[in-house]
């Protein structure tokens, strides 16, 4: 089976101030942004679909030709944008399935990202497989090729965790319990408590 990633990155770092982008920030000896993409493509993940309108974060390195970069230029009026986009071209590389990351979460694992992929290969009826904390499902979540085109009528900011309280779509979703693995980087105070 062909999982690909996508990786949404194309968020303006409001929170952060004027004039600074926190994909750039460094962490790790890297930048922010790289982090959780550099888990990614040590992951089991087939290629992954870099959604950015700011790309100067991602560090010259090896795996390259696994990267698809992709601007979206309707970013700022809502999540969705992006995550049809990145639908849009996981369809074109016939991908089975498509791994929804976000870019801000530092402490994503390898390991994770593989557990849920395997979950998916072994249930191939499943729609999707989410990772989820306090019962909560949460990014990354893996959607199969047959639930792309609800995904692809999503509108602004709309996610989509109503699919995750519907009955009608199959899925499976894997509790975690550290806070940890989906601790996110919005803003400075996020940022100083991550780099401890």
């Amino acid at each position: 089976m062909k999982i690909v990633g996508i990786y949404l990155a194309a968020g303006s770092s409001r929170r952060m101030g004027p004039g600074m982008h926190k994909l750039c920030l460094p962490m790790k000896g890297t930048s922010l942004g790289n982090l959780a993409l550099n888990t990614a493509l040590a992951s089991n993940l087939s290629e992954v679909i870099v959604i950015t309108n700011f790309s100067s974060w991602i560090l010259e390195g090896g795996q390259k030709e696994r990267i698809h970069l992709l601007s979206c230029q309707n970013a700022s009026l809502g999540q969705s944008y992006s995550l049809r986009q990145g639908i849009e071209k996981a369809e074109s590389l016939q991908a089975d399935g498509a791994m929804v990351m976000l870019a801000d979460q530092p402490f994503i694992t390898v390991e994770t990202l593989n557990t849920i992929i395997r979950e998916f290969q072994q249930c191939p009826e499943l729609q999707y497989v989410a990772a989820a904390y306090q019962d909560i499902p949460r990014p990354p979540v893996l959607f199969s090729s047959n639930i792309f085109p609800v995904l692809k009528k999503l509108k602004g900011d709309q996610g989509a965790r109503f699919i995750f309280s519907d009955p009608s779509f199959r899925g499976k979703v894997l509790p975690y319990d550290n806070a940890r693995l989906f601790y996110d980087v919005d803003t400075w105070e996020d940022y100083h408590a991550a780099s401890r």
